[in-house]
């Protein structure tokens, strides 16, 4: 379990009682709060490449149920968000993986918490190189544009979270939460 993190981002402390890392403090992120159910080591990263790479579906699932148990235990029902969105795939990565993980994932989250799942307002509006295979750097210019939001005739709703297997320097989520806030969102959520 991840535990001792900055309230923002997630980012493991050192230190004990420190509630917020100098990286937030120095330069806030777009995002409210990051939930992140694990360190990403052994048997997790197996866990998570297994079931992103290799198919295995129910890892995923047995991931999701302990994210919501990390919900839970973290956050307040009547303070859930109104909406899980899942980071989406470009359609050229769906149809290489054949499913999206973040999907997965919600979709579970959605049975065990009752939260219902945007899956089609948010989308991958072009493709990108994979995040892991690129520099800090080069992450954020990477996903510039890359994701749209349309939410059609609903009420843009005020709260929503977003959902992801894993969160390395939360370039992802934080160009994310950028479209979403622009398009009238107020608070932003990541669970992953």
């Amino acid at each position: 379990w991840l535990n001792n993190v900055c309230e923002i981002c997630s980012l493991p402390l050192k230190t004990q009682g420190k509630t917020i890392c100098g990286r937030c403090l120095a330069k806030p992120p777009p995002f409210d709060k990051i939930l992140s159910a694990f360190y990403y080591r052994m048997p997790v990263d197996y866990l998570i490449v297994r079931f992103k790479f290799h198919y295995q579906l129910s890892y995923g699932k047995t991931l999701a149920v302990l994210l919501a148990h990390k919900i839970k235990q973290n956050i307040s029902v009547t303070d859930y968000p109104q909406y899980l969105i899942p980071v989406p795939l470009h359609s050229s990565r769906i149809a290489e993986r054949g499913f999206n993980q973040a999907l997965e994932i919600c979709r579970e989250l959605k049975k065990i918490l009752k939260i219902p799942i945007l899956k089609n307002n948010c989308i991958k509006k072009r493709a990108t190189i994979a995040q892991a295979d690129l520099k800090l750097t080069q992450r954020l210019s990477n996903l510039k544009d890359a994701f749209e939001i349309n939410w059609g005739k609903m009420v843009i709703p005020e709260k929503v979270a977003i959902v992801d297997d894993v969160i390395t320097t939360a370039s992802t989520v934080s160009e994310m939460t950028k479209v979403l806030i622009k398009s009238g969102v107020k608070k932003v959520w990541v669970l992953s």
